[in-house]
């Protein structure tokens, strides 16, 4: 009798052990969790301050596979809850609802990122961004001949350029150094003016910029 006891006492032990074990396990995966999404949110928050930052306007597909997706998630709550409470018909139809709304938010995936590509943003190795630092990260050229920035002003053959350059300068540059969409027309003034990525020539082929073979 005793030794059933002691048996039963060892295994109730154990079995709080496993438990404790498990508890723990499951708040160091909750932690790791939240540190993953707050890494991750802090290094968007970063990145959106940058000057490489692609701000896109999201298509309403998104917000909307945003909304099932909530809806998803608490019909399988409701389904648990159903469960519990032996309504073996209602939780059945709770899963229903979700896997349905789960095909949905599939579509509207789908969907949001047809519309992105349609746009123009599609996720690609072959984009060149010429945002950065003039000097460095590209130079403009005109009439073969740079145009150098040191720091305060631009200066082209040893002269300061005057507002009218500026004003010239500027209407050649925005269209490409703005985000650029299918429909924009061709840049104009490219010949006189032209443009170095790093010790790399652009060249302007088909309305659109290229180097190396990639296009911008």
């Amino acid at each position: 009798m005793d030794n059933e006891v002691a048996t039963q006492a060892e295994n109730s032990q154990k079995i709080n052990a496993e438990e404790k074990i498990k508890k723990n396990l499951l708040w160091f995966g909750l932690f790791s969790i939240v540190m993953l999404f707050a890494g991750l949110t802090s290094g968007y928050l970063v990145a959106r301050g940058s000057s490489f930052w692609v701000k896109l306007s999201l298509p309403t597909y998104f917000i909307w596979s945003c909304v099932l997706v909530i809806i998803s998630s608490g019909l399988i709550f409701l389904a648990i809850h159903f469960i519990k409470k032996n309504k073996a018909k209602l939780a059945a139809g709770s899963l229903f609802l979700s896997l349905v709304l789960g095909l949905l938010f599939g579509l509207t995936q789908y969907k949001g990122f047809i519309s992105l590509s349609a746009t123009g943003n599609a996720i690609t190795g072959k984009i060149i961004n010429l945002e950065g630092k003039y000097g460095e990260y590209f130079t403009l050229f005109k009439n073969g001949k740079e145009i150098s920035f040191d720091g305060n002003g631009y200066y082209w053959e040893g002269t300061e350029i005057s507002e009218a350059f500026m004003a010239e300068m500027k209407a050649f540059l925005n269209p490409i150094l703005s985000v650029r969409s299918k429909q924009q027309e061709p840049i104009k003034n490219y010949g006189v003016y032209s443009l170095k990525l790093g010790d790399k020539a652009l060249e302007y082929k088909n309305n659109r910029l290229e180097v190396d073979g990639l296009s911008l």
